[in-house]
């Protein structure tokens, strides 16, 4: 991979960790009084619309060579983008947006095992394995605080998100498998799908009156649709196509990071001893993982 290319792509990295950390938030101000179904149908909308302008942009996109891999990204759609949404907004109904983005830090362990397995060019290595564990143990840390403190309904939540943060990472691997289709035809035509699951079920099950939704609840809404959807989702496959798998794990990392912080500042949530041990181990876990990041390169290169 070239020099540039991968400044490229860390630069892509962060962005992209920026944008799906603020969604923590812009949720948990949003979903009491949209509703989780109606959120994700509305953030599926803006979302829409948005990776529409940027196809305009882009000029003309190819689209009929890859129509035979409709049906897989309707699937990916599911997995990728409606479930995980729909179980992050529930979620948020009982957690912080800080310990949400925490949880999701399990991404990069199963990303890279995922990775391993199947695909051929991003085996792991014992940094990897060492870097993983050890940011993982800053989710264990919380998992075993939250099982002697919390509720029922608690617990759900936190199995719920790590369930979502799985959800993604099949979706990682599922659009790694068609790195041949452009990120703008993959993001556009999932969220034509997500637009056309949710909106439905929204309506029906929900009801939601949008007229009353007040100002900060539709703006958390069109900021989740607009940089957490659109943008973010391009970016996602933007850096599975020319970084791996395995790289776009990062993100994982970064998120817990950077949701601790958007928590503290947007919703003045607090910082616990557990969540700072956590997001020191996970840190941790980044630094170690560095060796395999160099490994992930050379393998690129060859």
């Amino acid at each position: 991979m070239l020099k540039s290319q991968m400044t490229i792509n860390v630069m892509a990295l962060l962005t992209l960790a920026l944008f799906w950390s603020s969604s923590f938030p812009a949720i948990k101000i949003a979903v009491e009084i949209s509703g989780p179904i109606s959120l994700v149908a509305v953030r599926g909308c803006v979302g829409f619309v948005v990776v529409l302008a940027l196809v305009q942009l882009a000029g003309k996109l190819e689209w009929r060579p890859y129509l035979r891999y409709v049906p897989y990204i309707f699937v990916m759609s599911i997995v990728g983008m409606s479930l995980p949404f729909y179980l992050i907004s529930r979620a948020e109904l009982v957690l912080e947006s800080s310990l949400t983005g925490l949880l999701m830090s399990v991404g990069p362990l199963l990303t890279i095992l995922g990775a391993h397995f199947f695909l051929t060019n991003e085996r792991m290595t014992t940094a990897s394995v060492v870097g993983v564990l050890t940011g993982f143990a800053g989710v264990a840390l919380l998992l075993g605080k939250g099982a002697t403190t919390a509720s029922y309904a608690t617990i759900e939540a936190q199995i719920s998100v790590m369930f979502a943060t799985g959800c993604y990472v099949v979706g990682n691997l599922m659009a790694r498998r068609i790195a041949e289709v452009p990120p703008l035809f993959m993001s556009l035509a999932m969220l034509i799908f997500l637009v056309v699951q949710m909106m439905p079920l929204a309506l029906w099950l929900e009801r939601p009156d949008f007229a009353s939704w007040p100002a900060d609840v539709w703006g958390a809404a069109v900021w989740l649709g607009l940089f957490s959807t659109g943008l973010a989702f391009s970016l996602r496959y933007y850096l599975i196509r020319h970084a791996g798998a395995g790289f776009t794990a990062y993100v994982g990392y970064l998120i817990p990071m950077f949701s601790v912080v958007l928590g503290a500042l947007i919703l003045n949530e607090t910082l616990s001893s557990e969540k700072l041990i956590a997001v020191a181990l996970i840190i941790a876990g980044l630094g170690i993982s560095q060796n395999w990041m160099r490994r992930n390169k050379s393998i690129v290169n060859k």
